[in-house]
């Protein structure tokens, strides 16, 4: 299963995001590109504003919770 990797300071969120030198910057454009079971590495860094929501844990989406 493909992993991303997302860095603030060094990402473009126009690279793949497949190997930590070609990493997204946004937390946001890994979760466009992952799908269910992908594993997304994010980077020690301060993201402001990535539009993510908790939804809950894995658990919980998958009904096991």
């Amino acid at each position: 299963m493909p992993s991303y990797y997302v860095s603030t300071n060094s990402g473009s969120d126009t690279n793949p995001g497949t190997s930590e030198t070609s990493a997204f910057r946004t937390i946001q454009r890994a979760t466009k590109a992952a799908l269910s079971g992908d594993t997304i590495y994010v980077k020690y860094g301060i993201y402001h504003n990535q539009g993510i929501k908790k939804l809950g844990s894995a658990e919980e989406l998958a009904g096991k919770g």
